[in-house]
């Protein structure tokens, strides 16, 4: 069975998910810590993530660039001096194992090339913010997958047939098929 690894641009999320900003406002680390929760409810409710690693900004008062969170699978990695969160997220996918199954959760263009580069999917953050509690209510904006193309979200209703039709024919006009 392949193992699935997801990957968390902190900062990225924490500013574009309401609760975790709220968080954040009271202090860095209580915006961090709520993110890393999130991530723990998430891994223990679905099942589907043996591990999640959840990217930051360099922090000093972390020795030796990262730190277990507190529940097993989910740790929080820093960027080291002079590294950001997004080159440290470069680098962990360039070393990731081609074997295991990653997923790049961020709304940065530059991180969400690097995850389709490497043949990754990308997750955006609002799809993210909602995947572990379907039912929770969320004013975030849409979000999609994409593994090197996109994919459309999978809430969307199907077309009808007509409609359908009408749209490949469309397109067949418009690429000369």
């Amino acid at each position: 069975m392949q193992r699935r690894t997801i990957v968390v641009d902190g900062y990225n999320v924490i500013h574009r998910v309401g609760r975790f900003k709220q968080q954040m406002e009271r202090s860095l680390e209580a915006g961090r810590i709520a993110l890393l929760r999130y991530c723990s409810e998430w891994r223990a409710r679905r099942r589907d993530v043996d591990q999640f690693y959840v990217v930051f900004d360099g922090d000093s008062s972390v020795v030796g660039g990262e730190r277990t969170a507190s529940a097993p699978g989910v740790k929080a990695i820093y960027s080291q001096s002079g590294e950001t969160a997004d080159l440290r997220i470069r680098k962990l996918l360039e070393q990731a194992d081609r074997r295991d199954c990653f997923t790049v959760v961020s709304d940065d263009n530059e991180v969400r090339e690097c995850a389709r580069i490497h043949h990754m999917e990308a997750m955006s953050v609002g799809d993210f913010s909602r995947v572990a509690q379907p039912n929770r209510a969320t004013s975030q904006p849409n979000g999609h997958l994409s593994h090197a193309k996109t994919r459309l979200s999978v809430d969307k209703a199907p077309l009808n047939p007509r409609t359908a039709r009408a749209i490949n024919d469309e397109l067949g006009r418009l690429w000369d098929v």
